[in-house]
Formats: C-alpha cells, sequence, structure tokens
C-alpha cells in the first residue's frame, strides 16, 4: 500500500491458503493499522475470527479447510471440507460450492460455459414469454416447466400479462380529456396516429420512431370519442399506447 507520494505505508502477504501477514515497510511483521474488509481471494474477512466469508461458507485459512461440511454435498469429492481440492494455487471458489480449475480451462471450456449460459438466459425469456401469453402456447415444450427458478420466471409473467390487461381499459377513456402527442408532420383532418401522453422519449420510441427529429411533434388534448384503438393487423399498438385521432 503506497501514499499520495507513492511512499510504501503497508505490506502485506498470504499464505497458499489466505493466512495474511501485515508488514512495515521494511518487511517487518506487524499488524496492520488499516481496518480491512475485503482480503484473499476477495473474500470478506472477519478480523475478529480471522475467518473469511464467502457466501455459503467460511474459510479458516490457518486449517486451509471450511468451517462447515459442502453445502453441494459430494458432487467435489468425498472431502467435505477441502478448499478447492487442496490446490490454491489453480483454482478458486467465489461461493463455497464447488472450485474452478483456471489453469485447466481450454477455449473449448469457456465456449461450453457461455453455451450454458446462453440456454440458461434463453430458457427464462421462454418461461416469461409463455406466462406473458397466457391463452397462446407457442414456447410449450421448450424449457423445463419443473425448474423452480422458471417456474418463477412464467409467474412473473403472468403478473406482467394481468397487469396489462388491466391497465389497457384505462387509457385513453377514463380522462374527460386526453393529453395526446403527434409526432411528425402536423395534425391534418382524418385519421392520424397519436400517442397518449406527452412528449417523451418513451412516446417516442413507441411510436415506432417515426422521424429522425424527434422535436418535431404537436401536443393537444382529445375527447374520448375521437380516439379509437389501432384496428386489422395494427391492433397490438394500441398495447404500447398508440390511438387514432379522428378530426
Amino acid at each position: 500500500i503506497v501514499g499520495t507520494t507513492g511512499a510504501v505505508q503497508e505490506r502485506f502477504g498470504y499464505d497458499a491458503f489466505g493466512k495474511v501477514r501485515f508488514m512495515k515497510p521494511n518487511f517487518v511483521i506487524d499488524s496492520s493499522t488499516y481496518n480491512w474488509g475485503t482480503l484473499y481471494g476477495a473474500y470478506r474477512y472477519d478480523s475478529e475470527s480471522g475467518l473469511y466469508q464467502v457466501r455459503f461458507r467460511s474459510l479458516h485459512p490457518q486449517l486451509g479447510r471450511w468451517t462447515s461440511q459442502d453445502p453441494a454435498g459430494e458432487s467435489e469429492g468425498i472431502n467435505l471440507y477441502a478448499y478447492v481440492s487442496n490446490s490454491p494455487a489453480n483454482g478458486v471458489d467465489a461461493l463455497g460450492l464447488g472450485d474452478i480449475d483456471w489453469g485447466g480451462f481450454s477455449g473449448d471450456d469457456w465456449k461450453e460455459i457461455g453455451g450454458a449460459f446462453l440456454e440458461g438466459y434463453g430458457e427464462g425469456t421462454r418461461a416469461t414469454l409463455d406466462g406473458l401469453i397466457p391463452i397462446w402456447d407457442p414456447f410449450e415444450g421448450t424449457y423445463d416447466p419443473c425448474d423452480e427458478w422458471l417456474q418463477t420466471s412464467n409467474f412473473l409473467g403472468l403478473v406482467a400479462s394481468a397487469l396489462l390487461a388491466s391497465a389497457v381499459p384505462l387509457r385513453p377513456f377514463t380522462a374527460p380529456r386526453q393529453l395526446i402527442t403527434h409526432w411528425g408532420a402536423p395534425l391534418k383532418p382524418g385519421a392520424n396516429w397519436v400517442m397518449t401522453g406527452g412528449a417523451n422519449s418513451r412516446n417516442f420510441l413507441m411510436a415506432g420512431w417515426p422521424t429522425l427529429n424527434p422535436f418535431r411533434y404537436t401536443t393537444s388534448t382529445a375527447l374520448p370519442g375521437s380516439l379509437a384503438w389501432p384496428r386489422g393487423w395494427q391492433w397490438f399498438k394500441g398495447f404500447f399506447g398508440q390511438r387514432i385521432l379522428t378530426l
């Protein structure tokens, strides 16, 4: 650790399993003058007990062992207290559930990890969309419905669907006079595409980027009877706040 002038204020080092030693600038072992919260392995350090808090377990640096058994059972071996398979120079355990052997990873291993992440992300997205569209099951069979996390994603989709369904009737017919924004050319007699609400970035995006100049718009108020829900294949645009204004 150096000061603002670059002079060494304190030195520290570790043994293989994280036992820390603090030293003066001249390498004489001493106690630290700083209140360190994070040390070896970026683990949370408890100065009172001398243990590292690693999410699911605590690491005893002097013993080089976890203080409790592996919550994952024997998935990492029969020694339920071993830290990174007794090879801390080649591995790390960020959660206390299993070590990652950095030195043994090849390019194919990283591709497999990335593929697994994308697959899980895709499953979560499909489960959420499946809940968002309760009257149709286009994603049925594309994810595991028994997985607890995916069940949560599906439930969140159902909640979003219910909120959307309850919000639709409230726009814009509950207000005596509804604020609307028309992007692009000025309003003219006939049918005009408008957005409910004021001129803001959300309305501009939901309107489908009608012009490259976002500052060209007209705001006004409309009676509920003059606004209509989009018809035909464009009916879904009403969910985003788009309406047809008849002058």
